[in-house]
């Protein structure tokens, strides 16, 4: 039944436990009283960022009640299959964000799909490996089936590749090890993966990679799932398919580390080591997993060990592959210790008199348009998630420019700059902080100094580049009480 007046939008909205009074009564108050309509306190609502765009949808098709489970309020949906969704979500009590997978309603008065979905909530909640993604709460209300996750801030390889279309050894190699590490213990626990591809492995803000999404592939004898031509029905046939392979047995662990290898080998070159296909019969074809061009043949500069660990894992034959991940995890460990030691160390010295920029910006598309554009203009272009942590470098190795993002960092941006033009005036490092609309009252009180400036969003990126000249060319400059 469409929302037809102010009165019952709010009820809806306070009972559903989507918002307080207070709320309402301040968004009413912005709204004013010549158009008091219901579409008009949600485009207030949203406006102040008070509700997402997804919820006040969801809301306008009178389905706010769907928006909170349990003790979590649905903020976003972040990703859909055909056996579940994925919602980002925060929690009543505390505000903290989660991450709750829900199985599709069409699948909820199946008792097949149900134990399946919990098989693969329960066998995981046992799983507590920082390469893992930690399932909290498994529940059921209402007709919905889900489980809370811990929510990881920045996207899955697919997304993240398809920003950096290809990784250096040493990104790929360090990502591939997380992984590797984190289906070693699983595998300790009796749990294999059967799932492993770019989608089910996220990259968290903190560079820290993490799996996601275990037992869903089954096997290709399972008939789980609904139709042969599913995404898991796919994933299961690929299994099945190297399972047929020499040396190899159903729900072989081995499997996990053959699809581990196709990843570390679309991470190197940006594309995956077989034709994709959404046909069952060429998933079937032995061939299609064993006519796999060699990694070095498309990167010809890559390491030997990376390669020689790329064309172990997709070894035909599970026998002449690595036998545990702990033993791949090893051989990814000493590979990344050489591509360290290798790495010119991370100074200004070693620079080649490229000015190097360090930026605070947790958010991956915002990284990639920062390091793209700053980078084509010659300077060397540093990014780290965390505000601390770009701080403390500023002693460890100062750049020549500090840039703290406000968007990103959030309401602790004061304080932050604050603390780093402290740091940065001992080692001579010029500070920006850029400022979020919402935070442009903060410019008055963060006034800009000799070495720091304040700049406020909207802001062109050359705007943001020209004031970086400007603090790198007094820099230069000799100073003359020196």
């Amino acid at each position: 039944m469409p929302i037809t007046t102010i009165d019952q939008l709010t009820h809806d909205l306070i009972q559903a436990r989507l918002l307080t009074q207070q709320q309402i009564d301040d968004a009413l108050i912005q709204v004013g009283s010549r158009s008091q309509t219901p579409d008009d306190l949600l485009k207030v609502l949203e406006q102040t960022g008070t509700l997402t765009s997804y919820q006040t949808g969801r809301i306008r098709q009178d389905a706010a009640d769907e928006l909170v489970l349990g003790n979590y309020k649905i903020m976003y949906r972040n990703a859909s299959g055909s056996f579940a969704r994925v919602f980002r979500a925060s929690r009543l009590s505390d505000g903290e964000t989660f991450a709750l997978k829900v199985l599709r309603k069409r699948w909820a008065d199946d008792p097949t799909m149900v134990a399946q979905f919990q098989r693969e909530a329960e066998m995981c909640q046992k799983l507590r490996h920082r390469n893992i993604v930690r399932i909290d709460e498994i529940e059921a209300e209402r007709g919905y089936h889900y489980f809370v996750m811990e929510f990881v801030q920045g996207g899955n390889l697919k997304e993240f590749l398809q920003m950096r279309r290809k990784l250096s050894a040493l990104d790929a190699t360090r990502i591939t090890l997380d992984a590797a590490q984190g289906l070693a213990y699983a595998i300790s626990q009796g749990v294999t993966h059967r799932d492993i591809k770019l989608t089910n492995i996220l990259m968290g803000m903190d560079g820290v990679a993490k799996l996601v999404d275990f037992g869903l592939g089954g096997d290709d004898e399972s008939g789980d799932f609904e139709s042969e031509d599913s995404e898991a029905n796919a994933r299961a046939l690929e299994y099945g398919a190297i399972e047929k392979l020499p040396g190899a047995r159903r729900n072989d662990p081995r499997s996990d580390l053959f699809f581990l290898g196709a990843v570390y080998y679309e991470l190197l070159t940006g594309q995956p080591p077989w034709p994709a296909t959404k046909k069952p019969d060429e998933r079937r074809m032995s061939t299609r997993y064993t006519n796999i061009r060699p990694v070095r043949s498309i990167e010809p500069t890559l390491p030997n060990r990376v390669c020689e660990i790329v064309d172990r894992l997709l070894h035909p034959s599970a026998s002449q592959r690595y036998q545990t991940a702990a033993e791949v995890s090893a051989d990814l460990r000493k590979a990344l210790n050489e591509l360290d030691e290798s790495k010119p160390a991370n100074n200004k010295a070693t620079s080649n008199g490229q000015p190097t920029i360090l930026c605070v910006e947790n958010r991956v598309k915002q990284q990639d348009a920062l390091r793209q554009y700053l980078s084509k203009h010659g300077y060397r272009v540093m990014l780290v998630g965390d505000a601390q942590r770009g701080i403390s470098r500023l002693n460890q190795n100062p750049p020549d420019c500090l840039i703290l993002m406000g968007d990103s960092i959030g309401s602790e941006i004061g304080e932050v700059f604050q603390q780093a033009v402290s740091t940065a005036n001992d080692q001579s490092v010029f500070t920006i902080a850029v400022l979020s609309e919402k935070q442009q009252k903060l410019a008055k009180k963060l006034k800009s100094l000799d070495r720091a400036r304040v700049l406020v969003q909207p802001l062109k990126l050359r705007d943001l580049r020209a004031t970086i000249e400007e603090g790198v060319k007094a820099k230069k400059q000799p100073n003359p009480l020196a």
